[in-house]
């Protein structure tokens, strides 16, 4: 249980900390690309952000299946489903900041890589021996 819970906790600061580190990076880059109240304008930055959010998930799973260990198949799906939740909240809170396909898509996208990382750390685990 402990394992399985550390699994959770792991991959939740892994992809907030990968979310928070691209989104200050991006900022200082491309300030232009945020409006005085926040709102992002550039098509770019938004698939900037889905990319940044898929490849977090990505890891994030990955990284709750190797803490997992064999309780893999129950941690990365509770991860996502914090990451899903997580996230509706996030973007309901932010949708006057981005078109609606930005929040739609960003939620669509979080539980499938998120399982999509666990099926990749199985099958490295698979090639390792």
């Amino acid at each position: 249980m402990a394992r399985l819970v550390a699994a959770v906790i792991a991959g939740f600061v892994l992809w907030s900390a990968v979310w928070i580190a691209a989104q200050r990076v991006v900022v200082s880059v491309v300030p232009e690309a945020f409006g005085e109240d926040a709102a992002v304008a550039s098509t770019g930055v938004l698939l900037l952000f889905l990319a940044v959010s898929v490849v977090g998930s990505l890891v994030s799973g990955w990284v709750a299946a190797l803490v997992a260990r064999e309780s893999a198949g129950r941690a990365v799906p509770i991860l996502a489903a914090i990451l899903l939740g997580t996230g509706l909240v996030f973007e309901i809170g932010g949708w006057s900041l981005a078109p609606a396909w930005y929040h739609v898509l960003f939620l669509l996208l979080l539980v499938p890589a998120t399982l999509a990382g666990a099926r990749l750390r199985a099958a490295a685990k698979g090639l390792d021996g």
